[in-house]
């Protein structure tokens, strides 16, 4: 289940590199779609740029129908977490529904 997670997540780093904002969209929850789309449209001329700075997932908790990831990135202050949450849909499809 954690390499499905993050391949989930790998792929949409993957699809904004390319700036494929449509196809990275599709791991976004249906509630979290609009708010994600603008941001990343907003970050569209520097969305490669931005991917590669993002951090690492690490520890993880995973549950049945909700998954938690730390993502780290090092910053000028040190090492900083970020929680990225999945969220089984009820089509059976793991989505991220916040980061």
């Amino acid at each position: 289940m954690d390499r499905m997670l993050q391949s989930i997540y790998t792929g949409m780093l993957t699809k904004l590199s390319a700036s494929d904002v449509a196809g990275a969209l599709t791991a976004e929850t249906a509630s979290q779609h609009d708010k994600y789309q603008l941001v990343f449209n907003g970050l569209q001329p520097n969305l490669s740029t931005i991917v590669s700075q993002l951090g690492t997932l690490q520890q993880a908790t995973l549950g049945n129908e909700m998954a938690e990831y730390l993502l780290v990135r090092n910053t000028t202050d040190g090492p900083q977490g970020f929680l990225i949450y999945f969220l089984l849909g009820e089509d059976g499809v793991w989505r991220i529904d916040g980061m």
